[in-house]
C-alpha cells in the first residue's frame, strides 16, 4: 500500500464510525428522560400491571434502561468529537498533492479539497480542537493557559452535548467532506482495501458505505 492507499482506508475508517454513531443519535433526536420512562410505564399498564406491580418489578428497571441510552447519546457525541478531530489530522496532513507523484490524482484531490472548501467553514476546527485536547482526551485543565481549568470550553462542550439536533450538523460536516472523496475515489477506495486485505490475510475487509 502508498501513503494515499493508507490515507483512504484511514478517512475512510472515521467515516464509517462517525457516520453509525450519528445515524444512531439521527433516530433518537428527540429522546429524553421523562418520556422514554412513560412510554415504557405506558406499554407496562397496557398489558394490564397494577400500579403497584409496576413499582415492585418494572420502574427501577425502566429508569435505568432509559438512562442508560442518555449516556449512550452523551458518549457518542463525545466519541464523534475525538474522531473528527483524528478525521481532520490525517485529512490535513496526508489527502493532499504533496503525498502522491500521479498528476491525475494530484487534479483530483485538489477538487476534492476545493469542494470541501465551504463545508469545511461551518464549523471552528479550533474550538474542536479544545474540545478534545483540553476535556475529552485530558484533564480538562488548558495548557495555554497556565493550567488552569478549561471552563469556557467545557460550557462550550456542554451546549454541544446538549444540543442533539446541533450536534448531528457539526458531525455532518466530516461526513460530507468525506462523501466528496468517496464519490471522486470510489474505485481506489475499494482498490486500497484490497491491499489491506492482502496485508493482514485475515478474511474479506470492506469499506464503510453510506447507508442513508
Amino acid at each position: 500500500m502508498n501513503k494515499f492507499d493508507e490515507t483512504l482506508v484511514i478517512l475512510n475508517h472515521f467515516f464509517g464510525i462517525i457516520e453509525s454513531r450519528t445515524n444512531y443519535c439521527k433516530r433518537n433526536l428527540d429522546f429524553n428522560i421523562k418520556d422514554c420512562i412513560d412510554s415504557h410505564l405506558f406499554e407496562i399498564m397496557e398489558r394490564g400491571f397494577s400500579d403497584e406491580e409496576i413499582r415492585e418489578k418494572y420502574i427501577e428497571d425502566i429508569s435505568r434502561d432509559c438512562a442508560d441510552k442518555k449516556i449512550i447519546l452523551h458518549n457518542y457525541i463525545c466519541l464523534n468529537i475525538i474522531d473528527m478531530f483524528s478525521f481532520n489530522d490525517e485529512y490535513l496532513n496526508y489527502f493532499n498533492v504533496a503525498n502522491v507523484e500521479d498528476e491525475a490524482i494530484k487534479m483530483r484531490i485538489f477538487k476534492v479539497l476545493q469542494k470541501n472548501t465551504e463545508i469545511k467553514k461551518r464549523i471552528d476546527w479550533e474550538q474542536l480542537k479544545r474540545f478534545r485536547n483540553n476535556i475529552l482526551a485530558h484533564n480538562l485543565r488548558d495548557k495555554k493557559n497556565d493550567n488552569k481549568l478549561s471552563v469556557k470550553t467545557f460550557k462550550e462542550l456542554s451546549g454541544l452535548t446538549n444540543n442533539m439536533e446541533f450536534s448531528i450538523k457539526y458531525f455532518e460536516v466530516v461526513l460530507n467532506m468525506f462523501k466528496n472523496i468517496q464519490d471522486e475515489f470510489q474505485f481506489e477506495i475499494v482498490e486500497a482495501y484490497n491491499k489491506l486485505k492482502i496485508l493482514v490475510n485475515d478474511g474479506p475487509i470492506k469499506p464503510a458505505h453510506n447507508s442513508n
